[in-house]
Parts: C-alpha cells; structure tokens; sequence
C-alpha cells in the first residue's frame, strides 16, 4: 500500500510538473518568461521603420510582459513611456458591444428585436429593404450599409453634432438585403451606441464611463471627440506625434471622430490593457453581474460557412493564428493598435502604436505569442486561390464616393495563408468570407465594362497630353494657321478639358487620403460637373464640326470624341457630380 500510495503521488507530481510547464509556454511555443526577448528582438530588427510602440502581454495572473518602445515625438526626443496615450482607433468599438451586452443582461436590449423599437418614431427611414435590422446584424456588420467615410475624421475645433444627430444626418444607402453578406460599417457600430444611450437615458460616454471604466479604474482614458471628458488625456495626446508605415513624420493629423464610439476612444497602454485583461474570465467577471452574460459574449454570432468556426464574437472578429484569437484592431489618421486573446489559454496582447496602418506590429508580431496559422489545424480549411475578379462587400456603391468601390478589386480569390478565409456560394454569388467583410465574385460583364471604362479613361489621358504637346508645337510654329482652323482649336480645347479632369482626379483622392472635411471635399465635385459639361459641349461640337467639314474628315478628331465622351461618362457613372451629397 505504501508504495502504491507513492507511487500515485509521484504521478501526481510529474502530471502537476508537466501542467505547469505547459501554462508557462505561449500558444506559439515560446516560454512566457522568453517572451521579453523574442519581442524585443522582433523590434530591433524593425527598428528603422519603427516610430513609437507600447505592448502587453499578459493573462489572468497579471502581466507577462510589457514594455514601451521609440518615441511618442521622435523630433521632440518624447519617447514613448507609460504616460504616452494612443488612440484605439476600431478597437473602441468593443466597449459598445460591452454596453449592448450589459443592456441585454438587464433585459433592457433584446439581440432579435427590430432596432426601430429602441429610437425615435422617424428617427431612421429610408431603407431599400423591408428586412427588418436586429442587434444581432449590427453586431456581425450585416445591416447593409454601404461603406461611410465622408464626415468621418474632422479638424480640431470643428462644430460638430451630437452622436444622435449625426447618425440621423448621415444615414448611408442600404445596398445589401440584412443578413445576407457582412460588410464592415463605422456606421452601423455608431448607430448601436445611440440605441445605447437611448434605453438607458445616458449619452454614450457617460454609460461608459459609469458601467465600464470607473469598475475597472481606467482613468487614462478619454472617449468623446475633443477628449474633454479626460482632461489629462486631452493634454497627453498633444505631446504624440504621429508618422507613416515608414517612419516618416505626419503632421496635421489630431482629428476629431465625430461617430466617436467607433473609434475615438484615447488612452494609456496600462487602460487598454486593464479592460484586454476584463474580457479574460475563468469564472469571473468584472464587466458583467452573471460571469453567464460574459461567456455568451465569447460564443461565435456568426459563422465561417457551414462550419462551426467563430467569425464574429458579439462584436469581436475572429483572427487565426496557431490557435484562434478573438478581438478587434483599429486604425485612425495616424494611429494604429490591435487587441487580440485567446480565450481558451487566457492569454491577451494589446499593442499600441503611432503609426498610420501600421501592421508589423499589430499583426505578424502577434504570431510570437500565439504562434503561425500554418501551425493551426485549420489549414485544412483553406482551399486553394480560387479564380476570377472579387470586390470587397464593404463599399460605396452609390453617391459620390462612389469611385471608392474601384479601390476594392482583387484579382483572384484569397491565397495569402496568413489569412484564414473560405469560399461558399452565397446570396450574392461566389464569395471568399473573411474576418471584417465579405468579398464577391464579379460577374464576367462587369469586368469587361470595368475594362473598357476605366481602360479608356487611363488610354484617353494619355493621348490628350500628347494632343495638348502637339498643338502647342503646332501653335508654337504656324500661330496664325492654328487659329484658322476650329476643328483643331475645339480638339485642343477637349485635350485640355481631359488633363484638368484628370488633376482634379488626383487631387481628389489627395483631398480624401488627407482626411479633408465635406466642406471642402465638395469643391473637387464642383469642379468634376463643370469639366463634363464642358468636355461634353466640346465634344459633341467636335463631332458635329468633323462631320460637317467639306474638304476631310479627320479620323483623329473622332478618336478625341470617344475620349472625351467617355471621360464625361466616367464621371457620371461613379456620380462625381453629386457635390450636393457630400
């Protein structure tokens, strides 16, 4: 008996060894007291492209590790320490799927109730579709909204409308029947937050700050536009600049988010980490009254396919690495950060920079600690490319950002395996689904169009800058023979049309890449309507002229009418005269 008896005891012993050896080792292999070194090697081999970082790894016993790397303020010499705030960017819109949860837990929010019941009579109306919207579409991003980037980043000091207002004021175009694709929307996550501070009597950033932040202490942490409801985040954030994917300094980009519960929230790395930590549970919870409420948050609302693989957490998108991780990331004018844990190990990271896009941070550093998808059982899933022209669900498909939807094409479905997606036959057709949105097949017929179109604006471009040299050398040579001859004035006049239309262009998608307001976005619209109805006036008197000339008709005029048609067409189809809508 008593060397059975030690014999169960040593067993015991060499099981408990063997357990916690393995709770000392990361997802990825990487023993938690090496995790240090493995991140700090990561970023020295980063290092010229790195402009300030702050990361956190850590667990339900506390932090594994943390540290804070480069500079908040580079030129300044402010490097980045535990007093540095960045912005969360798309990350902040987890703390409104927190309050939505809190608000169902009090029966106060049901996730099938059509979202009309918790606004206003007339509040939102026009809808393309009679499908009714659930909690539960806004939580998965399937409303149908189009894409909203108009209004969404604006000068400090900007006037702007109250979240209830501007949701209202701002209501995108509907373009996908509510359940049927999901398509990222800002919007959409906004407009949740307004259904918060409408059941419990409380604008947004007071229900989060009472429900949310105060239990957990984050008194770093500012969430309305202007920050002015943390004081102390306001000042810090005017010591952080911001910089490129590069290094390269970005000034001018200390924006408001006037749809703020969808990305404006602003704080320390000891704050993001202390609410990262929040949502890890073993039985407890500090976000919620029934630790119940906070396990349902964990369970998948949406799935890959047929499969039973979370894609969609009640808010939070699933990300494959060796294991699966859920979270949200988040980039804004000049910032970029990413929360990820894996809820089955307990283990978080938040990272936190001030870099515009950044991803060496936010994403590939995060295989350290939960290691490779390649590593995953879930390789199996991943069939191969699959071929043909996709677009991203997540667009604009109407209005004047328009043109917008031609920055979504990829030229064949996903093949990268640092991405987990599938391929399913869907409302919409053939599509890849992935975490955030869809991406559908594009029929045969579109692409040729697409082809033809966008082929003949590039083709016609060239072709009136070597029309507009050639005149002028002509001019240049034979003055008082150019200006006898109207064809040739008209043809150099549409050349010139052509040119201005494609400045305006670039200066356009200047104007929008630099995050400029409507009010003065608007005036490259102006701008497109004037040049078309010039360009179509000059073209159609051209043809006309051509025609009707008695001594020959010139081939290489009627080359200038298709050009010039077809610019004017270009504009109206991606509705780059709508400077009203802006």
């Amino acid at each position: 008996m008593k060397k059975l008896l030690i014999a169960i005891l040593l067993s015991v012993a060499i099981g408990s060894v063997h357990v916690a050896k393995a709770e000392e080792v990361l997802p990825s292999g990487i023993p938690k007291a090496e995790i240090g070194d493995a991140i700090e090697s990561y970023v020295n081999a980063h290092e010229e492209t790195t402009a300030g970082m702050a990361v956190s790894v850590f667990d339900l016993d506390g932090v594994i590790y943390e540290n804070y790397y480069g500079f908040a303020d580079r030129e300044d010499d402010i490097p980045v320490d535990e007093t540095t705030v960045f912005e969360w960017g798309s990350a902040s819109k987890i703390l409104v799927w927190v309050a939505v949860m809190q608000l169902y837990e009090e029966g106060l929010i049901e996730f099938d109730e059509n979202i009309l019941t918790y606004l206003p009579d007339d509040y939102l109306e026009d809808f393309t579709y009679d499908t009714e919207i659930t909690m539960m579409h806004l939580f998965n991003h399937e409303a149908g909204f189009q894409d909203f980037i108009s209004g969404l980043f604006y000068p400090q000091g900007t006037e702007l409308e109250s979240l209830r207002d501007a949701i209202k004021n701002k209501q995108p175009i509907q373009i996908y029947e509510p359940g049927t694709v999901h398509g990222y929307s800002n919007w959409s996550t906004a407009l949740a937050a307004v259904i918060v501070e409408e059941v419990s009597g409380m604008s947004f950033s007071d229900y989060v700050n009472e429900h949310i932040m105060s239990p957990l202490n984050m008194g770093s942490t500012a969430l309305l536009p202007d920050l002015s409801d943390n004081e102390s985040v306001q000042d810090a954030r005017q010591d952080v600049a911001t910089y490129s994917t590069g290094g390269a300094r970005l000034d001018g980009l200390d924006f408001m988010i006037e749809l703020y519960p969808a990305g404006m929230a602003t704080s320390t790395l000891e704050d993001f980490r202390t609410f990262g930590m929040a949502l890890l549970t073993d039985g407890d919870t500090q976000l919620f009254n029934d630790v119940e409420t906070h396990n349902q948050m964990l369970e998948p609302t949406k799935y890959y396919g047929d499969t039973d693989i979370g894609l969609n957490y009640h808010g939070m998108w699933s990300r494959m690495y060796a294991v699966e991780t859920i979270g949200h990331g988040g980039s804004t004018a000049g910032f970029s950060s990413n929360f990820l844990f894996d809820p089955v190990n307990n283990i978080g990271v938040v990272v936190m920079t001030n870099q515009q896009n950044e991803s060496i941070y936010n994403y590939e550093m995060m295989e350290l600690v939960f290691g490779k998808l390649e590593d995953s059982e879930l390789v199996e899933y991943i069939p191969e490319p699959v071929p043909g022209i996709f677009k991203s669900m997540r667009t604009i498909s109407e209005g004047p950002f328009k043109l917008y939807e031609l920055t979504s094409y990829r030229a064949n479905g996903q093949g990268d395996i640092t991405d987990f997606w599938m391929h399913v036959e869907g409302a919409e057709g053939s599509i890849i689904e992935q975490t955030q949105w869809n991406l559908v097949e594009v029929p045969t017929s579109e692409v040729i169009f697409l082809v033809v179109v966008i082929g003949s604006l590039l083709i016609g471009f060239v072709y009136s800058i070597i029309t507009l040299v050639t005149h002028i050398v002509q001019l240049i040579r034979k003055r008082k023979k150019f200006f006898n001859s109207g064809l040739r004035i008209i043809n150099m006049s549409a050349a010139l049309l052509q040119i201005l239309v494609l400045i305006n262009l670039l200066l356009f998608a200047v104007g929008v890449i630099s995050f400029l307001p409507g009010n003065q976005i608007v005036i490259f619209f102006v701008i497109f309507i004037i040049l078309a109805i010039l360009l179509l006036v000059t073209g159609i008197l051209l043809l006309i002229k051509n025609i009707k000339d008695k001594h020959k008709r010139h081939w290489i005029y009627f080359i200038t009418v298709y050009f010039a048609l077809m610019t004017v067409f270009f504009i109206f189809h991606y509705n780059l005269y709508m400077f009203w809508a802006v």
